[in-house]
């Protein structure tokens, strides 16, 4: 039992590093594909048989509407069979160790994984400013697509495969160093999450990421709101987080000018700019960016198949048989997503998943009462995670996270669920 509980945590860990260290395009393109291929292969291998290992000893800690929304997924990837299923169950099964291996792992490291986090997060991010500052920008080819890398079209990609879940990341790793720090008795302990602090605000405005903002805003706000509900009363409480959050999006602006400012004294010179005015929206009436026109497409495909969808990993297939016209099927960015967990998850599993995994989220919500009447060290560790599965889940909106991928979102995502779970029934420390 407790060989079988260190196993889940070691393969927990091992998995996020891993996940933290391939989101890195250089990491990921100096591995032949096939290497790639084959270690995310061992990793579901293997936690398909942890998931086998408890289910023969009658030991699978499953929640039913979890295991229902399994069930839904396979019924769409059945019916839609014709339009691919090796993809489909690929999915399933990733599915499956999120939902019965990482969601559920009681004996989950959540202090060590957050330690390897901010400091794999740190030295990726380091060498994109780097970049910025170096004026490095070139297009890479990765998995057969070609990415952005460093600072290219007014905008700081780094080294990440995309730079708003580059920005989501630093966000929230922002926010462990601010809840670290306050926690912390050591001088230099404290420096050094206020130096990362810094560092990940810095980014996270290079990279002139809308949906990072937003993250950064909804921390804020739950943040003031949590920490300070048991201090002040709430009707202040509120009044001071809608003013800090305000204040916190108004500055952003004259703090992104002064960046670009000051790097053009700095590094610039005839041949060199630091202009940070993104290319893609101050010359795009879409204020979207096509979100919108995919989400139409999504939305269209619900209502071509609204019982169970057109299954998770065959939007793209599904829409260039179907909806031709549509920005999916005729777009050279080759979507395979609609951009939206809200809008993806009835497109692909129609209102059986849907409405299963609605049952399960309210499920969830309603362990708040008990997170709120916990008190001292619980309460804020139990606060810490919710306010990082809130700010992911805000981010899955506007692009698609907590369900049919494998990020370290994603990872980050059900490890602080299952924590914020057990320590609203004071299963936890």
């Amino acid at each position: 039992m407790i060989l079988i509980k260190t196993i889940k945590q070691i393969y927990i860990t091992a998995f996020f590093v891993m996940q933290l260290l391939f989101r890195a395009v250089p990491i990921a393109t100096a591995l032949p594909s096939v290497v790639n291929t084959a270690l995310y292969s061992l990793f579901a291998l293997f936690g398909a048989l942890l998931i086998g290992w408890d289910l023969i000893r009658r030991q699978l800690r499953a929640d039913i509407w979890l295991l229902l929304f399994v069930a839904v997924c396979l019924v769409s990837s059945l019916l839609n069979f014709q339009y691919g299923i090796t993809d489909n169950l690929k999915t399933i099964v990733w599915t499956c160790i999120y939902f019965f291996v990482i969601y559920t792992c009681s004996t989950c490291n959540v202090g060590l994984n957050c330690l390897l986090f901010l400091i794999i997060n740190f030295l990726q991010v380091a060498v994109s400013l780097a970049q910025y500052v170096l004026h490095i920008g070139y297009v890479a080819d990765f998995s057969q697509y070609d990415r952005y890398q460093g600072f290219i079209n007014n905008r700081l990609f780094g080294i990440f495969t995309d730079p708003n879940y580059a920005a989501v990341l630093a966000a929230i790793s922002l926010f462990i160093s601010v809840f670290w720090m306050f926690r912390m008795q050591s001088k230099w302990q404290k420096a050094l999450l206020i130096i990362n602090g810094l560092i990940q605000y810095i980014f996270i405005l290079l990279t002139g990421s809308r949906t990072g903002l937003v993250v950064c805003a909804v921390i804020l706000f739950l943040s003031v709101i949590l920490f300070l509900r048991k201090s002040k009363p709430l009707f202040k409480t509120a009044v001071l987080a809608v003013a800090l959050t305000a204040v916190f999006l108004f500055v952003c602006k004259p703090v992104t000018d002064l960046l670009s400012l000051g790097s053009e004294k700095a590094f610039g010179d005839n041949d060199t700019h630091y202009s940070l005015d993104r290319q893609d929206v101050t010359e795009n009436t879409d204020i979207s960016n096509s979100r919108f026109a995919m989400f139409k497409t999504g939305f269209d495909m619900f209502l071509d198949r609204p019982l169970f969808g057109v299954s998770p990993r065959n939007i793209a297939s599904y829409a260039a048989k179907n909806f031709p016209d549509s920005i999916i099927a005729t777009s050279s960015k080759h979507y395979t997503t609609v951009h939206s967990l809200y809008v993806q998850l009835p497109a692909s599993t129609g209102i059986a998943g849907t409405a299963v995994m609605l049952v399960f989220i309210i499920k969830t919500l309603r362990k708040i009462r008990g997170m709120l009447r916990l008190e001292g060290d619980a309460y804020q560790k139990a606060c810490a995670a919710f306010i990082i599965c809130a700010a992911i889940a805000v981010q899955a909106a506007l692009c698609l996270d907590i369900l049919f991928v494998s990020l370290p979102s994603t990872t980050l995502f059900w490890m602080m669920l299952g924590r914020f779970e057990r320590l609203s029934r004071g299963r936890d420390r």
